[in-house]
């Protein structure tokens, strides 16, 4: 039987967000989520795993490069990543810019990942907001520290979707570096995961994961904040599937 990882990004984002990701748990939607370091809802998210309204053994650390505030004052000051004010601006970096500032990368996603591990909690693999981490020069950074810490898995780039040629190549070198460190066979957000997962079922074994961005909407109902649909209806075909089993990155 084929595994299925349905991930909740943003864990830590606000209480906001953590709430909804954990009524997702909740409602089985998903089965594994990654936390934020440097965004207001950490401590929230932290008491939330505590309290054991997240499993303890489903939850990775989401590095973040993108939005909010750095830890450190060298990635403050780096404006390949960061505007004057010292925020993350969240535009696109190009292949090889992130040459130029490797060393506050390493000293921000060191930051992220002591901040985190700090907490006593034991944490199943690393991703990142806005995919971040699969850049090439920012990824070689994050397979270090994985190892360095001993955190035993790294999302690996999406193989779903459309793309050129060059990009394609791109994404299979990529996931070949990841060595042992790559722990699916596919992974795509929920639409790529639609069109590709008849396919997938005729598989008889492989690991699946999806990522997702559980948030509640205006009316209180729980979504998802990239597509805006109602996240029942968005990741049931996949979790009520009887070609699947839901897993997290624990024990894989």
């Amino acid at each position: 039987m084929i595994k299925l990882i349905v991930n909740a990004d943003d864990f830590g984002y606000s209480a906001q967000v953590n709430e909804a990701i954990v009524k997702a748990f909740a409602d089985g939607l998903v089965s594994s989520t990654t936390l934020m370091p440097n965004m207001p809802g950490f401590d929230d998210a932290v008491a939330l795993i505590r309290q054991g309204r997240i499993p303890a053994d489903s939850t990775g650390v989401h590095l973040n490069l993108f939005e909010g505030e750095p830890l450190t004052e060298q990635m403050k000051a780096c404006r390949v990543f960061c505007g004057e004010d010292g925020r993350f601006h969240g535009r696109r970096i190009s292949f090889s810019a992130p040459r130029r500032c490797l060393e506050a990368v390493r000293l921000e996603l060191e930051a992220q990942l002591q901040k985190a591990t700090d907490t006593g909690l034991a944490f199943t693999h690393l991703d990142s907001h806005a995919h971040r981490h699969t850049n090439w020069y920012v990824g070689r950074v994050v397979i270090e520290l994985a190892r360095k810490h001993g955190i035993p898995a790294i999302r690996q780039t999406t193989n779903l979707g459309k793309a050129g040629l060059q990009r394609k190549l791109l994404r299979v070198l990529y996931n070949w570096r990841l060595g042992s460190l790559r722990k699916t066979h596919v992974f795509g957000n929920i639409p790529d995961m639609d069109v590709a997962f008849p396919r997938i079922c005729g598989m008889t074994d492989g690991v699946l994961e999806i990522m997702c961005h559980p948030v509640r909407d205006d009316s209180g109902q729980l979504v998802d904040a990239e597509f805006g649909k109602p996240l029942v209806e968005l990741l049931s075909p996949f979790v009520k599937s009887s070609a699947v089993r839901m897993c997290s990155y624990f024990g894989l």
